[in-house]
């Protein structure tokens, strides 16, 4: 009896000791997506990869599969942007958004991945910006200076304008006297040469020309004003660097202006920003009132501005 509970024993010591230890398998390379076609399955296996053990065994290849994974996300927002619905869209370029800018912030980005996750963003900021509505109508159409009697510009006062255009700004008039919505174009003109001898001859200092670059009256008619050749003087000092100059004849501190009126200017803008490459946001498309303590544009054509931004 004492032979077999030895035995016994002996067998449970045998069955309880340790064997090998078995390292686990390593984590296999993150898909490379540069040389393979990407599909939605490609970028699940990446998303498996980063929130697993790939990061942990390959740390050199983190970044590079985060930037892969926002890539593949972009490109498929861009394919599918005319059949997704806004919120899908939106959802998806957000995602590519998150991805890019980790892939900037991190300290172990590559100079070239650095320059992928910028332009990865501003490819994403601009697929997110509202697609433009096709229009019938024909492009803006920009009466010349000789429409409304200007006179001629005093060269000596004047700045050339040599860099690019990169901002626009939106101005009211605000005159003495109501401008009525209804009056002949003679009435209009008369207020475009009120506010060129006002910027010439009453200014400190005195302005070469009329400040702003266009003006559009209450029935959508759109004027040349100063020539895009010159700076504007229409911001206050350094804000007019690379800055255009749009006003919008009348009062619009409680009443709003035309339909024909903001039909004009937000297709002006629309042609000046694609132009000239400017974007469409707070930075970039202003009212005067951003710029230095003022009533203009007036708070109802601000909000409008406002809402051209969104």
């Amino acid at each position: 009896m004492a032979v077999l509970v030895l035995i016994g024993c002996a067998g449970a010591v045998a069955c309880s000791a340790p064997g090998p230890k078995l390292e686990p398998s390593p984590a296999p390379p993150p898909p490379r997506l540069a040389i393979q076609p990407l599909t939605w399955e490609k970028l699940g296996d990446l998303e498996m990869w980063l929130d697993g053990p790939g990061p942990a065994h390959y740390p050199d290849q983190r970044v590079e599969a985060e930037l892969l994974l926002a890539e593949g996300r972009l490109t498929f927002a861009k394919q599918d942007r005319a059949t997704l619905p806004s919120a899908t869209l939106a959802r998806r370029i957000a995602s590519a958004e998150f991805g890019f800018r980790r892939a900037l912030a991190d300290g172990d980005a590559s100079t070239m991945q650095r320059h992928r996750a910028s332009r990865g963003l501003d490819e994403a900021r601009t697929l997110r910006a509202p697609k433009p509505v096709e229009s019938s109508a024909p492009r803006a159409a920009v009466k010349p200076r000789a429409t409304w009697g200007a006179r001629a510009a005093v060269g000596s006062r004047l700045t050339r304008q040599t860099r690019r255009w990169t901002r626009i700004t939106v101005h009211h008039s605000a005159p003495p006297n109501a401008l009525s919505s209804t009056a002949g174009p003679a009435v209009y003109h008369d207020e475009i040469r009120r506010i060129q001898r006002y910027h010439m001859d009453q200014t400190t200092p005195r302005c070469g020309d009329i400040g702003y670059h266009f003006l559009i009256d209450p029935k959508g008619a759109i004027y040349e004003g100063r020539e895009l050749t010159w700076q504007g003087a229409h911001s206050s000092g350094a804000n007019n660097r690379d800055n255009i100059g749009i006003c919008v004849l009348g009062d619009f501190r409680y009443a709003p202006p035309t339909a024909a009126a903001l039909e004009s200017l937000e297709r002006l803008l629309d042609e000046l920003r694609a132009k000239y490459d400017i974007a469409r946001d707070s930075r970039h498309v202003l009212g005067h009132g951003e710029l230095k303590v003022t009533a203009c544009p007036g708070t109802r054509l601000m909000e409008w501005v406002r809402r051209y931004r969104r």
